[in-house]
């Protein structure tokens, strides 16, 4: 058997394999998710993460594809080696190959390092989500993954949104590792200066700036749907983390999602207390931008 026909036999093998694979398995599969639906169709609230749960499943379907491309690699590049039949052509296919495996690995483990990022804040959601439930027995509306976009066509989402008749507040959710290279307290506490968070080994005002734009982008936003002025408040999520103000009432707050709620009840209207026409048209506007069809 000649070189060409060796590299023929492989090429064809190897594309046969990817054919069955995507034809027995992944096709039926999307055909079936086209054809069927659930059996209902109300429109829900959105969960906490919803955002984040969806971006987590395309990066599970982009990791399937990436991991598929990289062993069909690793398969070829020894056969196509063993196929040829001077120094010269073995020399030309490793390079290549090995190209092509570097390229597939390196993206394989960007999409990992993606994918355990989007699951960490997924995770930091439905933390924060957890501890605001006392909020209702209280009779706060809590609000979670309200998409928004900005006037310049980008969007985002508000985590986490409550509603009471001392005010609206925002929430927004950040998980940070934390560096075990640290020793006892040191590795799990913040300081917050009132404008900027000091980890262990790194300090930031990023969340501070996301929350108050986010703040200022409801505000206005509601503003428009209800015809009146909306104060709205930011604090700033810290699942897992201890949090020691250095300065007192600093704007935004920034607070462990355990002291979140005690906080919300203990704050005063910025304004005259919400009255309960203008609290429902809030309510209700918020409903309808948080709800989903399933």
């Amino acid at each position: 058997m000649t070189f060409a026909q060796s590299f023929v036999w492989v090429v064809a093998s190897i594309a046969i394999l990817a054919a069955v694979s995507y034809g027995a398995v992944l096709r039926p599969f999307l055909e079936i998710r086209k054809q069927r639906r659930a059996p209902f169709t109300e429109r829900l609230l959105r969960p906490a993460g919803e955002s984040s749960r969806l971006r987590l499943e395309e990066y599970e379907e982009r990791f399937v594809e990436c991991y598929v491309v990289t062993a069909l690699v690793s398969c070829a590049l020894p056969l196509l080696a063993l196929v040829v039949t001077s120094y010269l052509w073995a020399a030309i296919v490793l390079s290549v190959g090995g190209v092509g495996l570097y390229t597939a690995v390196r993206r394989l483990r960007r999409v990992i390092e993606q994918r355990a990022n989007l699951r960490l804040g997924f995770q930091g959601e439905r933390v924060t989500a957890e501890y605001l439930l006392p909020l209702l027995a209280r009779g706060y509306e809590v609000f979670h993954d309200i998409p928004a976009e900005s006037p310049d066509g980008e969007r985002f989402n508000l985590d986490h949104v409550i509603v009471g008749p001392n005010g609206v507040f925002v929430v927004e959710t950040k998980m940070r590792r934390k560096d075990m290279t640290h020793q006892g307290d040191k590795r799990a506490k913040v300081r917050y200066d009132g404008k900027e968070l000091h980890f262990p080994g790194v300090r930031t005002d990023q969340p501070l700036r996301q929350v108050l734009g986010n703040c200022r982008w409801l505000s206005g936003a509601l503003c428009g749907r209800t015809g009146t002025p909306v104060a709205v408040r930011g604090i700033v999520s810290l699942p897992g983390w201890f949090v020691s103000d250095a300065t007192r009432d600093p704007v935004p707050a920034v607070r462990n999602p355990k002291n979140i709620p005690d906080w919300v009840m203990r704050q005063r209207p910025s304004g005259p207390p919400l009255p309960p026409d203008q609290l429902r048209r809030i309510i209700a506007a918020l409903r309808e931008w948080s709800a989903i069809a399933i």
